[in-house]
C-alpha cells in the first residue's frame, strides 16, 4: 500500500477518532457509577437522559457541520425508529443497571462478553462464517468475564447472581446493538 499524506492525514483521524470515542466509553461506566452513588436515580431513567443528550448534541453537531446527514428517506427513518425505541434503549438500560448492580469495573468486563456474542449472532443473522479463531475468542473472552466477575463462586450468585446475568446480557443488547447497525450499513452499501 502507498501511504501519501491524504492517506495518513485519513489515518491519523481515524486513530484520533478511535481514542477519543475509548476515552468516552471507558469514562461513562465510572461517570454512572458516581451518579448512583451520589444520587437517587433508577436505570432507565439514566439512560433516558443519556440519550436525550447525546441526540441533541449529535444533531447539533451534523447541523453545524454537515446538513447533509440530517436529510434521512421514509426507510431510513423506520429504520432509525427502530434503532433508537427499541435497540439502544435496550442496550442502555441493561448496561446502565448493570453498572448499578456491578459496579463500573465488572460491569465494564461482562459487556465486554459482546464481542463472542456478536460473532454467535452474526453466524445466524448476518451468515458470517464462524471460524475455529472466532470459537476460541468466543471462549476466551466468557472465561475472561467469569473470571473477573468471579461468576465461578457460590458467593456471587447468592450475593449477585441477578447482576451477573444482568451484565451478561448487556453484553447480548451491545452485540444486537453492533449487528443492528452492521446490518443496517451492509444493506444501504
Amino acid at each position: 500500500m502507498v501511504y501519501n499524506r491524504s492517506t495518513m492525514a485519513t489515518y491519523r483521524k481515524g486513530l484520533l477518532i478511535a481514542f477519543v470515542g475509548t476515552v468516552i466509553w471507558a469514562s461513562t461506566g465510572i461517570f454512572i457509577s458516581y451518579l448512583f452513588t451520589h444520587y437517587t436515580i433508577q436505570p432507565l431513567t439514566l439512560s433516558f437522559w443519556r440519550a436525550l443528550f447525546m441526540a441533541a448534541a449529535m444533531f447539533a453537531f451534523f447541523a453545524l457541520t454537515k446538513r447533509d446527514v440530517l436529510r434521512i428517506s421514509r426507510e431510513q427513518l423506520k429504520f432509525l425508529l427502530f434503532y433508537g425505541v427499541i435497540v439502544l434503549p435496550v442496550m442502555n438500560v441493561s448496561w446502565t443497571s448493570s453498572v448499578q448492580l456491578n459496579g463500573a469495573s465488572v460491569a465494564t468486563v461482562l459487556v465486554y462478553s459482546s464481542p463472542g456474542f456478536t460473532a454467535l449472532l452474526a453466524r445466524s443473522l448476518l451468515k458470517e462464517p464462524f471460524t475455529l479463531k472466532k470459537f476460541l475468542a468466543v471462549i476466551l473472552s466468557l472465561v475472561g468475564c467469569i473470571l473477573v466477575a468471579k461468576a465461578y463462586t457460590l458467593d456471587v450468585w447468592q450475593s449477585n447472581g441477578w447482576g451477573f446475568v444482568v451484565g451478561i446480557f448487556s453484553g447480548v443488547a451491545m452485540a444486537a446493538y453492533s449487528l443492528a447497525g452492521r446490518s443496517r450499513t451492509t444493506m444501504v452499501g
